[in-house]
């Protein structure tokens, strides 16, 4: 397959793959609307399919897919995108199923906010009801806490929710789905905590889990969901039991993590949409973990002498070698971020992070049906 690429973003590192065969831009701000410029773009290079990667994208094409003018990978519809997506909503729906998940009050008077926090068990967790990566999670000790903090946030009313934490570890599920019937799938459960709260571990292990996959498929039957998705559950420490947390509508970070297991996601995708078979789907339980996982696990080892527990091939160097390009020029912004950062180290990047997460989720959140 010869992959072209469409981004909001003209920095964008994967425009020095070596598997991009053409690199095109498009800006909000500008007189054609995505889906204007990804038809401009797929006549140019003769494109058989279009596949909208993230949450952005993939909401304005699932609002205007009835009269896209391009063959297009599956996508949910908008209505069960916007269910899916909204944390608040995707607790109506898995309440309506009989799916697990934790508590979950939506934040509104001050009244509202303390009867909710009092009914949830402690800690508790305020929450974005559109929002990933962790961005804005913040957590409470005590309901008063929780109180206090809303009281002097009124914005936050109908904005957030409310729940409970679970005492356990992350156990993750990507799929690839038709009409609600999950073609293609990977579980992958964390191996080490976050480096920062909230946010994906760096470092995972593919396994088998029937139990996993079983209330995952009944999610997405509850959706009728099209397209990939990755969904967070949490398995609790001293019963195994499993919460269904949130519903990624998009591709995840830890794409390349599924390809190392031995499913490719986009390859599929792209081979639904144009009604061909798929081939034999099987993926191998295996370990995976980032490129700055494993560096500090390698330092430690030789510092220590205890050994790392990850293996080259098990990171993300195995495709920097045949595919440098972006790695170099993510490299290069991580530098100058670094260079110019404030006083408190790393503040740049981060701040740099949560903008760009920002600005899409305000496009998000702001687009009307079929329009950015």
């Amino acid at each position: 397959m010869r992959v072209h690429v469409l981004s909001r973003r003209s920095d964008a590192p994967i425009r020095a793959s070596r598997h991009a065969a053409s690199f095109h831009t498009w800006r909000p701000t500008g007189r054609d609307s995505l889906i204007d410029r990804a038809a401009a773009v797929a006549r140019l290079v003769g494109a058989d399919v279009c596949m909208a990667v993230d949450e952005a994208a993939i909401r304005t094409f699932a609002y205007a897919s009835s009269g896209m003018p391009f063959q297009i990978a599956p996508i949910p519809s908008g209505v069960h995108f916007d269910a899916a997506h909204d944390k608040w909503q995707l607790a109506g729906v898995l309440s309506a199923e009989r799916l697990p998940h934790p508590v979950t009050h939506l934040t509104g008077s001050e009244e509202a906010a303390a009867a909710a926090a009092y009914a949830a068990r402690t800690p508790l967790l305020l929450k974005p009801r559109r929002a990933s990566n962790g961005v804005g999670i913040v957590r409470f000790d005590t309901p008063d806490a929780l109180v206090r903090y809303l009281a002097r946030r009124p914005a936050a009313a109908g904005t957030t929710i409310v729940q409970e934490e679970i005492p356990g570890r992350d156990i993750d599920c990507s799929v690839l789905c038709r009409d609600g019937r999950v073609l293609a799938h990977t579980i992958q459960r964390a191996t080490s905590p976050a480096p920062v709260p909230f946010q994906p571990s760096r470092a995972v292990e593919f396994v088998a889990h029937d139990e996993v996959l079983r209330v995952v498929k009944r999610l997405m039957a509850a959706l009728s969901w099209s397209g990939v998705a990755h969904v967070d559950l949490r398995e609790h420490t001293s019963t195994g039991r499993l919460d269904i947390i949130e519903v990624n509508a998009r591709f995840w970070g830890s794409l390349l993590g599924s390809l190392h297991a031995g499913v490719n996601f986009p390859q599929l995708a792209a081979l639904t949409a144009l009604g061909l078979p798929l081939p034999e789907i099987a993926y191998r339980e295996c370990r995976y973990a980032s490129g700055a996982f494993a560096a500090r696990a390698w330092l430690t080892t030789a510092m220590t002498g205890r050994a790392s527990g990850v293996g080259p091939r098990e990171t993300p160097f195995i495709h920097a070698l045949t595919d440098p390009g972006p790695y170099l020029v993510e490299l290069i912004d991580r530098w100058r971020a670094w260079a110019t950062r404030p006083a408190a180290p790393g503040k740049a990047a981060a701040l740099h992070e949560v903008a760009k997460m920002r600005d899409d989720r305000e496009q998000l959140v702001a687009a009307p049906a079929g329009r950015v």
